[in-house]
């Protein structure tokens, strides 16, 4: 009886949290398909319900730069990062991580869950972000870096974003000390698309253009 009153707890914070997180999408001016029904010019309408956003996921050196980098040549995209807020105090710090060591990894995953923990400052970043791709009518997709799946989960929810795992067909991949890098946010059936990276820019060139070509 216990476990079953403990279940039904959380499954009531579980979504209140949801209902929380998508009304602060909307005071943030991120607009729906459904909301954007309602206004009655026909070609705006048409540019919202044309945006497609999607949380990007992968392990260290898995591919997910080099895939924005190789589909921003044929296509106007744009890319961010649930960490962004994290590395903005770092540098105003003074910090440097370009080397991007094990301990760098370490201190950037935790500036970014106490800012997350402090003021959800990471959810809100992304969030307003995605307001602004919404009005942007020259970008017409919207990649969204984040691993743990948590994260990946409300954000996914509040902004109605699916999710892509770049894959590497190749051994090269960073183990990491940091619980965001965990095998357990990187399973594949958490995830709408499984991209593959086979190792050589022109053959991910072709699978990228392959799913572009199968969203847009």
């Amino acid at each position: 009886m216990f476990i079953e009153d403990f279940l039904f707890r959380q499954k009531k914070v579980y979504a209140q949290n949801v209902l929380t997180f998508s009304t602060m999408a909307l005071k943030q001016g991120l607009h729906t398909a459904r909301i954007v029904d309602r206004k009655p010019c026909m070609e705006k309408r048409m540019v919202f319900m044309n945006k497609k956003i999607f949380i990007l996921n992968g392990m260290p050196h898995s591919g997910k730069d080099t895939f924005v980098n190789i589909l921003k040549t044929f296509a106007s995209v744009q890319k961010i990062s649930w960490v962004d807020p994290a590395l903005d105090v770092i540098k105003k710090s003074g910090i440097d991580i370009s080397e991007k060591t094990a301990a760098d990894r370490v201190l950037i995953s935790d500036i970014m869950d106490s800012l997350e923990r402090y003021d959800s400052r990471c959810f809100k970043y992304v969030v307003a972000k995605a307001a602004e791709f919404m009005h942007d009518e020259k970008t017409e997709a919207l990649f969204i870096d984040i691993r743990a799946k948590c994260n990946r989960c409300k954000t996914g929810i509040a902004l109605n974003a699916q999710s892509i795992l770049i894959v590497p067909e190749h051994d090269f991949v960073v183990k990491s000390p940091c619980h965001d890098d965990s095998p357990d946010n990187f399973h594949a059936d958490d995830h709408d698309y499984i991209i593959r990276n086979p190792g050589t820019i022109p053959a991910f060139k072709e699978v990228i253009n392959e799913f572009w070509n199968s969203v847009k």
